[in-house]
This record gives C-alpha cells, sequence and structure tokens, in this order.
C-alpha cells in the first residue's frame, strides 16, 4: 500500500474510532485533550470556537482550530467521576483572567495540564506528571480497536 492510502487509511480509521467513541463538540469548561507527538496538551474550552491554554509557561487565548491544528482531539472531563467540577461561568472566567500571565511549574511538560485541571477542579490534578494516564495505552487500546474493525469488516472501514 502506498505511503498515502496508508495514511489515508489511518486517518478514516481514526473518524471512525472517535465517532464510535461518542466524540461530541465542546461546552464552555470542558477541558481539550489535545494528543501531540509523545504528550498531550491540554486547554479549557471557553465558548465561541475559543480555548485558554498554557504554551511555554504563558497562558493564551486561540481558536480551538488554530490550536488543534492537524492533530487529533476530544472533549477529556474524565476526572469529574472523582472530582467534581466548578460551575462552567466559573470555569470560563477563571480561564480567561489568566490569559497573559506566567506559570511556574518545574515540568514544562505539565504547564497546560495543570492549568487546566486547576481551572476546571481548582486544584492540580495533573495524570501525565502522576502517571495515570500514558500515551502508548492510549495507542495500543486504538490499535485494539482498529484491528478488531478491520477484521471484522474484512479489510474494509466504514462510518456506518
Amino acid at each position: 500500500m502506498a505511503a498515502s492510502q496508508s495514511q489515508g487509511a489511518a486517518a478514516l480509521a481514526w473518524y471512525v474510532y472517535m465517532k464510535k467513541n461518542d466524540q461530541k463538540k465542546p461546552k464552555p469548561g470542558d477541558l481539550i485533550e489535545i494528543e501531540r507527538d509523545g504528550f498531550s496538551e491540554w486547554a479549557v474550552y471557553v465558548g465561541g470556537g475559543k480555548a485558554v491554554h498554557c504554551t511555554k509557561g504563558i497562558v493564551e487565548e486561540e481558536d480551538l482550530d488554530t490550536l488543534v491544528g492537524r492533530d487529533q482531539w476530544r472533549v477529556n472531563n474524565s476526572l469529574d467521576k472523582d472530582h467534581p467540577p466548578k460551575g462552567k461561568e466559573d470555569i470560563v472566567a477563571s480561564a480567561k483572567e489568566q490569559v497573559g500571565k506566567k506559570m511556574a511549574s518545574n515540568l514544562q511538560l505539565s504547564h497546560c495540564e495543570r492549568f487546566a485541571t486547576r481551572v476546571r477542579y481548582g486544584r492540580d490534578l495533573a495524570s501525565q506528571v502522576q502517571g495515570s494516564v500514558s500515551l502508548s495505552q492510549k495507542w495500543k487500546k486504538f490499535l485494539q480497536y482498529i484491528t478488531q474493525h478491520f477484521i471484522r469488516n474484512q479489510g474494509s472501514y466504514s462510518c456506518a
């Protein structure tokens, strides 16, 4: 299979995976997890197509489409079951009042997740630093899903 066909198949497979896993549109106050090369970047959706995130230690507001680029993303409020979030108005206001500020942290990679969880839950719940979520586990689950789906459909992908 040619490289472009392989990339197209992978993109279609990711789309099918996200559809099957009920990817939803973000609502103000939702946490957005963006899959980057080797790590996840986090942002807080503030409405109007905008998200607030921390990059290189500085909090910025940006169009979600620009922030995400070509990377995969999802709404990830998975910590809600164990940690009640603040109200959506409080989350959005807290995120927006941080724009332009510098974040202090020992781990550059964790800036964005620490920022996002502090804004949503009022405290630092960064799973990348604590080790409760790993990209390799997500990819393993995704590849298992694709393998099963591919075999079940005799080598063809369907969005149905």
